[in-house]
């Protein structure tokens, strides 16, 4: 009798122990990615646990949509705003030298002036305009690049000592031009004496 009861314990025991070692199997291959990428929705009658399991690796949610486009859409319009004001400060570079040239190119010719023509009223021109491509010839001269500069050319005396002010002029040039609606000017300006400057720079 003794036997028996203990042969339906060590049964029942090997039972439970079978069931535990299925369920930690099934478990398992649940969890596998298999598993997880070919389940199927749950039938009306399948127990809740399957159910949550199923709908929690069914997809992206909408708000996880919606945050990962709201993050492109900030990186793209970042990119495109470096890339903007990268073109822009080139561009911006590039017809400020060019009125840098313009400006000294002035300043030069009236260098090679007399004395008397300096300072004699209209022959220096004190309007000009210049291409934003310098003229070539045998090329269009009106090829300017979309760009127009417009400057002055003026010469003033010099508040100096009067022992030699009357023998020295300032020449001031000045270059004004449009980028994107937005005024931009350069200036710049050099002596001129009668007997040359090393008479005045010690």
């Amino acid at each position: 009798m003794v036997l028996a009861n203990e042969k339906t314990v060590y049964l029942q025991s090997m039972k439970i122990i079978k069931a535990d070692d299925y369920a930690r199997k099934f478990n398992g291959f649940r969890s596998m990615a298999r598993f997880r990428t070919n389940a199927k929705a749950p039938t009306a009658g399948a127990p809740k646990e399957d159910a949550r399991l199923v709908s929690a690796e069914s997809g992206f949610t909408l708000a996880e949509i919606m945050v990962a486009c709201a993050v492109l859409a900030i990186m793209a319009v970042s990119l495109y705003g470096g890339i903007s004001f990268g073109f822009s400060n080139v561009t911006l570079a590039r017809q400020k030298l060019r009125a840098t040239q313009i400006a000294l190119e002035k300043m030069e010719i009236t260098r090679m002036y007399s004395w008397e023509q300096v300072n004699s009223n209209g022959f220096v021109p004190t309007n000009f305009t210049a291409p934003y491509f310098p003229t070539v010839a045998g090329t269009n001269a009106n090829s300017n690049g979309g760009l127009t500069y417009y400057g002055t050319t003026l010469i003033s005396g010099v508040n100096r000592h009067p022992s030699y002010s009357n023998d020295m002029r300032q020449v001031t040039v000045t270059v004004r031009w449009t980028n994107h609606n937005v005024h931009q000017s350069l200036q710049m300006s050099t002596f001129l004496s009668q007997y040359g400057m090393q008479r005045y720079i010690y």
